[in-house]
């Protein structure tokens, strides 16, 4: 078990440099290869030809398990610093991509607010604050928060990597993270407002963060996050679920999009969101934007 103080990595480069400069040995014969006509040359006439070797071919390469060590000691970190430093390690549009960049945008959002956004039950892992640890098999690796002073832990775990080497999936409390984070959801159009659900993840505590994107067209809104309400599929009672609050934008400039984080409590990444704008003309506008994966 080792302490994670840093881990500072770099996407897998490969970088093949090779230049090679000759000069023809006669200008007669250089003529010749490139088409021209016979030219009389004096027999004192000489050329120089220089080759330059290749430069030097440098490989650098990074492992799978300093990758998922890496992707794993940033989101257990939780700080923006830590997580965009990890976004090109993972696979684009993969499950762990949604995950990463979710997680950031909630720290982003958690720099602005700090205050307010700590004083909420967790969006993104348990312990928060709390020394990660690390242990690394020589096939895998494993992070696990906030086991110092909690009796409950969150571990990141069971890598899986594409072909080009990107972590693509993961799991955290042996749940495969495809279980816990959607994203994108479908666009939802009410008059000439635009919206959908970016991406949303159901922490090991229960608690679900959706992130909203809105479009304004030709009037400037309001968005009343805190008014939000989750209409699950799959709970026990199927009632609606009041906010437990929101961040980000609430006011979104005539043309412009913005980003607001929804919280809820102990929901299912199911179902759907209500939230409501108004236009700068006064009109009420209720969107419901879907949590699926389109």
């Amino acid at each position: 078990m080792v302490v994670v103080q840093e881990i500072v990595t770099s996407p897998i480069v490969r970088a093949v440099n090779r230049v090679g400069y000759i000069l023809c040995a006669a200008v007669v014969v250089m003529l010749a290869a490139c088409g021209g006509d016979d030219v009389d040359i004096a027999p004192t006439t000489t050329v120089a030809v220089t080759t330059v070797p290749p430069v030097n071919e440098t490989t650098t390469t990074v492992s799978p398990t300093e990758i998922s060590e890496a992707v794993f000691a940033a989101m257990s970190d939780g700080s923006a610093e830590a997580l965009s430093i990890i976004t090109g390690l993972v696979t684009p549009g993969s499950p762990a991509d949604i995950a990463v960049r979710h997680q950031l945008t909630v720290a982003e959002l958690a720099a602005i607010a700090e205050d307010e956004i700590a004083a909420m039950p967790t969006t993104s892992v348990e312990g928060e604050g709390i020394t990660s640890t690390v242990t690394a098999p020589e096939t895998t690796s494993r992070v696990v928060v906030g086991c110092e002073s909690t009796n409950t832990c969150t571990m990141y775990d069971t890598p899986v990597f594409d072909e080009e080497g990107g972590l693509r999936s993961f799991s955290v409390n042996g749940i495969p993270i495809e279980q816990v984070v959607i994203g994108p959801g479908p666009v939802s159009v009410v008059e000439t407002v635009q919206a959908r659900v970016v991406s949303a993840y159901r922490a090991p505590s229960g608690v679900t963060a959706i992130l909203v994107s809105v479009t304004a067209a030709d009037e400037a809104l309001t968005i009343f996050g805190f008014a939000a309400i989750h209409r699950p599929l799959t709970s026990a009672d199927l009632q609606p679920v009041e906010t437990l609050g929101s961040w980000g934008v609430d006011q979104i400039a005539a043309g412009q999009s913005g980003e607001t984080l929804l919280v809820f409590p102990d929901t299912p990444l199911d179902g759907d969101v209500l939230l409501t704008v108004v236009t700068s003309s006064s009109i009420d506008l209720e969107l419901e934007l879907a949590l699926i994966t389109p």
